[in-house]
């Protein structure tokens, strides 16, 4: 009896084409890393401790002294406003009785002319 001839020749002897393995490999930690934090770790995450505190302070301390100036701003600014608003009340007022003497001299005016003829007094009408 004979075997059946393969249908696709193998070669044995060579390796197969596969792709790169680009997969994680499993790192194995240094002991010194496995070991608990000496002092010198535990003194230097209290400095960065202290460090951080320090500087959340001092940020603080900013933000409380620049609301301070724009509050101090605009109480300067309403006040501002507000002496700008009395002015143009004034003004308002000013205009109102310069109007009302207008209108006076205008009736004076009027009257002086209707009474001496229609002439302004030293001109003649030729």
């Amino acid at each position: 009896m004979t075997s059946p001839p393969p249908t696709s020749p193998t070669p044995t002897n060579t390796p197969p084409q596969s792709q790169p393995d680009t997969s994680p490999k499993p790192t194995l930690e240094p002991v010194w890393r496995i070991q608990p934090p000496m002092a010198a770790d535990i003194d230097a995450k209290a400095r960065k401790r202290r460090l951080n505190a320090e500087a959340a302070r001092r940020s603080r301390q900013r933000k409380e002294e620049s609301v301070r100036a724009l509050e101090a701003a605009l109480e300067s600014v309403t006040k501002e406003r507000d002496a700008l608003k009395q002015d143009i009340e004034c003004q308002k007022e000013q205009v109102k009785l310069y109007k009302e003497a207008a209108e006076k001299w205008k009736e004076v005016a009027e009257m002086t002319t209707k009474s001496d003829g229609g002439g302004i007094k030293g001109i003649k009408k030729e």
